[in-house]
């Protein structure tokens, strides 16, 4: 069977009646009568994409923070998706460096960004993006300092403290980054 034209799928904004009108053309030109057929064509062809919420939007952007393992640049690429329906308009930069920095795990990245003036978006991720390689660098090299053979012609001494510290979240993550 040959068909005659091509109708588009509907999507919001679009005229409704003049869609209608339109379908309602091509059911006649290729002589489509069955109320069933014209049913599954006019389904297939609808594209209704309700227009999120800006409000819920915000909240999910202001909300979002580093994940454990999320590269520094992975983190502000998950933001910049956030931002998409949040109509920042002009403002979206600072509120992306706003939500980077606030959102950031490390305090000692926190902290260098907070002492900056005139902090743009572009200097927080490079500064960022330094710090984090940095830190990547010296807990390799602290990894394969730990890995040296042991003289074992020394005699070991073991030393007894009284008192019982944890393991800070920057230790933990490095003795992490030590067993990848």
């Amino acid at each position: 069977m040959t068909t005659f034209g091509k109708i588009e799928e509907y999507s919001n904004g679009q005229d409704w009646s003049e869609y209608v009108e339109r379908l309602g053309h091509y059911f006649e030109a290729n002589e489509i009568e069955s109320a069933d057929k014209k049913k599954a064509i006019l389904l297939s062809n609808l594209h209704l994409n309700p227009k999120p919420l800006v409000i819920a939007e915000r909240v999910k952007f202001h909300e979002r923070i580093q994940h454990d393992g999320e590269t520094v640049n992975e983190f502000l690429a998950q933001l910049r998706k956030l931002s998409e329906h949040c109509q920042f308009g002009e403002f979206l930069n600072d509120s992306l460096r706003d939500r980077f920095v606030s959102g950031l795990m490390s305090t000692r990245m926190k902290r260098k960004l907070l002492t900056e003036v005139d902090l743009t978006l572009q200097n927080a991720v490079k500064i960022a993006t330094g710090m984090e390689l940095a830190e990547k660098q010296a807990n390799e090299l602290s990894c394969k300092f730990e890995k040296l053979p042991v003289d074992e012609s020394k005699p070991k001494v073991h030393k007894v403290q009284n008192n019982q510290r944890f393991a800070t979240r920057s230790e933990i993550r490095k003795f992490k980054e030590c067993f990848r």
